[in-house]
């Protein structure tokens, strides 16, 4: 009985490392081998972008590169390299036992992206960098093919103030934006003007004349002036080019809560 136990117990560990073993297996993925036997070909990929990128041979996974690849030598493969959201590379290779190919410098271009974009006017222009791409529908999404990466997308129409963003795009995937464009004429007449999507520079340079010190912030407890910075501004917006006046406060909040409002709505 003891014998027939300990044979029982010795199968239950072999079938749990078993178990352990192809879970693990499932988990990892394979790594192209960093010292491949004598006997096999080699494919070497080096410089390559992305990073990293998926190695099959003939259709099989065997890794990730940079790095070497054992081949089947003195016959024909078929090697391809792959990154999500991006074109594959896909070469035919024969290599003898023993002996190295090397590739190096594959850039895998990006897939496009696309952007899916509704606004409330008909007709505006999708303009990415500059390039029209399309144009809207009233209240319905339009769907266009922009270039992956950092991009300023902008949606114009005469009459409206143009709505411009900062996107980052991703290779192969969806971007969805909603516009509402504002008709220029109510917001023209009371001075508003259009602050576009971009970058610029905040704080003043060491070398400006009247800068305060060290010693001045510190003495007079006022925030420093640097040092400078780019600050990105990610989507346009309207600002009012002088004061906001009274009656303007009032005809947007409802109330007028200030010490003087007898001297008038334009005050």
């Amino acid at each position: 009985m003891a014998q027939k136990i300990g044979i029982v117990f010795v199968f239950a560990l072999a079938s749990t490392a078993l178990s352990l073993i192809s879970t693990a297996t499932a988990q990892e993925p394979p790594r192209l081998t960093e010292d491949p036997a004598d006997d096999f070909a080699v494919f070497n990929v080096v410089d390559v972008s992305p990073s990293p990128l998926s190695v099959y041979v003939d259709d099989r996974e065997v890794g990730v590169a940079p790095g070497h690849a054992e081949l089947p030598s003195d016959r024909t493969v078929t090697v391809r390299l792959e990154a999500p959201g991006h074109e594959s590379w896909e070469s035919e290779l024969e290599v003898a036992a023993g002996e190295m190919e090397t590739v190096r410098g594959i850039q895998l271009q990006p897939r496009p992206t696309q952007l899916s974009l509704t606004a409330n006017v008909h007709g505006a222009e999708i303009v990415v960098d500059g390039e029209v791409l399309g144009t809207t529908r009233l209240n319905r999404s339009t769907e266009v093919e922009a270039p992956s990466g950092k991009h300023t997308v902008a949606v114009r129409m005469e009459g409206y103030w143009t709505h411009t963003e900062k996107r980052t795009l991703t290779p192969g995937g969806r971007s969805t934006m909603a516009v509402e464009l504002v008709a220029r004429g109510d917001l023209s007449e009371r001075n508003y003007m259009e602050i576009p999507a971009g970058t610029f520079t905040q704080g003043s340079p060491e070398s400006e004349e009247g800068r305060w010190s060290d010693e001045d912030r510190l003495e007079l407890r006022w925030s420093d002036e640097g040092p400078q910075r780019e600050v990105e501004i990610t989507r346009s917006f309207l600002l009012k080019e002088t004061p906001v006046t009274q009656g303007e406060w009032e005809e947007l909040m409802g109330n007028n809560p200030s010490r003087f409002s007898s001297c008038g709505e334009d005050c």
